[in-house]
């Protein structure tokens, strides 16, 4: 979403200041002059320095807002750095905003159609540092984030990639308290302390390029509009035995602009959506059986509904996968509830969380079965690490029982409606 030239950002401007007094005083960084070496076709790589690459389309007050900020941080930073802007923006004078931006910090402007991992990897051949870093254009960059990616690697030579932490920030409306309350942000906070990761989002990722051009940078076969590639990007590195590190330091503030409507939350969810049917497709020898989700439940129950009502000759049991999707999705606030009591004072709030967990599980059933008709997604799970699969099982040890209870109360209430009891 653009956000108005009048709606200035003025709650990651606060953020971005105070982060700057609070974490890059001079006993924390020594402070340098600001180094950008802009790049001729013709220039050979460098064997020090960090290249910054933002790919955007038609976010120009978010994106010039971050260029600020980077210019900010470039001046912290005790190696080289560029900057690259990949624009594809369909409106002429957005494009012509961004580049002026572009000019103003000394960043390298070029326009490239395609998607965003399209675009990521396009910037990542023109960069001559030996450190990428990607950053998505509704984001605002603290005065430490350049220096903290660097130093990061310096720290750990083994390490191929870094995951920065990443804080939301801007104004809050009803549905931006009800996004808090589903999982859908919890990849951002991965980064709180500091720890090997399989992946994390590429609105803060780093990474050697040597190891990215390996790896063919982020794959551009992935769904449009794009889903998951971090994701991928993630396992693949992990297959060549790379290690990815979360950067604590490395801390960015993440407009929530782009997430105040329901429009904008509904067609990411459904681009999420995609994405992990994308990656279930692409990692299916991964997949190994597991308690089945609520639409594998509910998948079984039609066949249980549908013989029970031919058997019987009630065909009320035909209902029994819509009653049972209703007792699991009651179920869910009521245990969450229990777990968080205070959630109690916010169940309108809660009630549409839950929703859009639901719907964003419907996006998924509709991207597997419009693909390939196969149930196996819906009674499994990926897992790369081995060492995962004991977390995992531990945890659905719970949701077996649970299943079993949701799915013994739909059938009682079937039978007590069709006995009256």
């Amino acid at each position: 979403m653009l956000r108005s030239e009048q709606d200035p950002f003025s709650g990651l401007e606060t953020a971005a200041r105070f982060s700057r007094s609070r974490h890059c005083g001079n006993q924390k960084y020594p402070i340098f002059s600001k180094m950008l070496i802009s790049k001729s076709s013709e220039t050979t790589k460098q064997a020090i320095g960090l290249s910054v690459i933002i790919p955007t389309s038609g976010r120009a007050v978010l994106c010039r807002e971050l260029l600020m900020s980077l210019s900010q941080s470039q001046e912290y930073c005790s190696v080289p750095t560029e900057i690259w802007v990949v624009d594809d923006s369909p409106n002429p004078q957005d494009s012509a905003s961004i580049k002026a931006s572009c000019h103003d910090v000394k960043a390298q402007y070029c326009q490239f159609t395609g998607s965003v991992a399209q675009k990521r990897n396009w910037g990542a051949k023109q960069a001559q540092y030996p450190i990428l870093l990607f950053i998505d254009s509704d984001c605002i960059a603290t005065p430490c984030l350049l220096q903290a990616h660097w130093i990061s690697y310096q720290k750990n030579p083994n390490q191929s990639a870094a995951i920065g932490s990443t804080e939301f920030c801007g104004t809050e409306n009803w549905l931006w308290q009800v996004v808090k309350l589903t999982p859908y942000l919890n990849s951002f906070s991965l980064a709180q302390f500091q720890m090997p990761v399989l992946w994390g989002p590429s609105n803060n990722l780093s990474c050697r390029q040597a190891d990215f051009e390996q790896l063919s940078g982020f794959d551009e076969r992935s769904p449009k509009p794009l889903g998951s590639e971090d994701v991928d990007f993630g396992y693949r590195l992990y297959y060549r035995g790379k290690t990815m590190m979360t950067c604590p330091e490395a801390k960015l503030y993440h407009s929530t602009e782009t997430w105040k409507t329901l429009s904008a939350v509904l067609l990411r969810l459904i681009r999420w959506g995609r994405g992990e049917a994308y990656i279930i497709e692409r990692y299916w020898s991964e997949l190994y059986d597991d308690c089945p989700d609520r639409y594998g439940c509910a998948l079984a129950l039609i066949l249980v509904g549908t013989l029970s009502a031919l058997l019987l000759g009630q065909f009320f049991w035909l209902y029994l996968p819509l009653i049972f999707l209703v007792v699991n999705f009651a179920s869910r606030l009521l245990w969450r509830i229990f777990n968080q009591p205070k959630y109690a004072l916010r169940i309108l709030q809660l009630i549409a969380a839950e929703a859009l967990i639901l719907f964003y599980e419907t996006a998924i059933l509709f991207h597997l079965l419009s693909r390939d008709f196969d149930l196996k997604p819906f009674f499994s799970c990926v897992i790369i690490r081995p060492e995962d699969a004991l977390a995992i099982w531990n945890i659905r040890i719970f949701e077996v029982w649970k299943r079993i209870l949701e799915i013994t109360l739909s059938g009682l209430a079937i039978y007590g409606w069709l006995h009256r009891i």
